[in-house]
């Protein structure tokens, strides 16, 4: 990786206004995570795109049924990924002004179809959070050439191996075996390997040293979701 010029232990404030699913992006080597919906939903009630209506129910109830209200009609400024999740919420499990949280968990369960659109709305939020991460450019195309050129030197050995023995009548199955399996693993993961931008890796350092700063300084695993309107974007994140 880069070497990043940010060197600090804890970061307190946002290192950027990424949304949580670019963060996530970012963070965990282009993977969406299923959290990166919670935290999306709690970043829009931030905003105040939606609200959170108690319901009535006690805020540390362990399993409540909060009201997610609609707040704002002109969603003009949100990323796709975030439109496409008051959409799916409010509209498609809701009534389009409101959705409570047990209609969100049910709507998917007994009924095949409500489930398969389920399913196919997770897939378009990940696909569109991702869509919108790249636009970052937090990761780079990198020129893997000579790894690739060393990764042949088994495969190499490996004729070698297969030529002495029609050659000489040698059984070399085992040697074989292991060459080109090594060689096939090698590709595989050279393959794999990814690397983060310049800018991306000083993004990552500042965005662990926020981590940390909430991990010791904080609790917020253990707040309720409306501890948001206390907490704001460390709740989020």
């Amino acid at each position: 990786p880069y070497l990043a010029k940010f060197s600090g232990t804890y970061l307190r404030e946002l290192p950027k206004e990424y949304s949580p699913a670019e963060m996530s992006y970012l963070y965990y080597f282009e993977k969406i995570n299923n959290e990166d919906v919670t935290a999306t939903l709690l970043d829009l009630i931030r905003r105040k795109y939606l609200i959170l209506d108690t319901n009535g129910e006690n805020i540390n109830t362990k399993d409540p049924d909060f009201l997610i209200k609609l707040n704002a009609t002109d969603l003009v400024k949100l990323l796709p990924h975030e439109r496409h999740l008051i959409n799916w919420f409010i509209n498609d499990i809701g009534d389009g002004k409101e959705v409570s949280l047990k209609q969100i968990e049910n709507y998917p369960k007994g009924n095949y179809e409500k489930a398969k659109k389920f399913d196919n709305d997770a897939k378009d939020f990940v696909r569109k959070a991702i869509n919108q991460a790249r636009k970052h450019n937090f990761f780079e195309s990198q020129n893997k050439s000579k790894a690739y050129g060393l990764a042949t030197i088994p495969l190499i050995f490996g004729f070698i191996v297969l030529l002495l023995q029609s050659a000489y009548n040698i059984d070399n199955f085992l040697a074989l075996i292991i060459s080109f399996g090594f060689a096939i693993s090698m590709f595989i993961y050279i393959s794999s390997i990814k690397k983060r931008s310049e800018n991306g890796n000083e993004d990552y350092v500042r965005w662990k040293a926020f981590k940390k700063f909430l991990e010791d300084f904080g609790n917020m695993k253990d707040y309720p979701m409306p501890g948001i309107v206390v907490w704001e974007q460390y709740l989020v994140y």
